[in-house]
């Protein structure tokens, strides 16, 4: 009675210990997904032209074409030049270094979730990472 009771404790204890680490590596890795679509999607934004304003609807990050002139025209005022390439290129690298610390922000999260058991120090690492990469991200787009 006492081992099916010590049993329970320790699953529940383990459970306690690994939902939360679980339940960040699903959300860290869903917001992998949806920034990688965000950045190589194309047709995210519809913009409606206007006799005023001929705008394109290829507005991702990564998105070849037209919308480099487009994307120029609505940034610096329709003048062209280099201050849209400026703007896209500066994009880009906030959104290549927002990944390159939210893969490892995931990878330490499936860690936590499956194999090591999560200590305060993973934790703040975890933490920090997601910080970083969020903030990377917002000036992306």
């Amino acid at each position: 009675m006492d081992d099916d009771l010590e049993a329970q404790r320790r699953s529940r204890s383990m459970l306690c210990h690994r939902l939360p680490s679980l339940a960040t590596a699903v959300l860290s890795s869903a917001a992998l997904g949806l920034s990688f679509v965000a950045g190589f999607s194309c047709s995210f934004l519809d913009v409606q032209s206007s006799s005023t304003l001929d705008a394109s609807s290829s507005l991702g990050v990564f998105c070849s074409g037209d919308a480099s002139s487009s994307s120029s025209e609505l940034t610096d005022g329709g003048g062209g030049g280099s201050g849209g390439d400026t703007m896209t290129t500066l994009s880009k690298a906030f959104l290549a270094s927002s990944w390159a610390l939210s893969i490892p922000c995931v990878i330490l999260a499936w860690t936590l979730a499956l194999l090591i058991p999560p200590t305060d120090a993973t934790w703040r690492t975890t933490s920090v990472l997601a910080g970083l990469a969020s903030i990377l991200s917002i000036p992306a787009f």
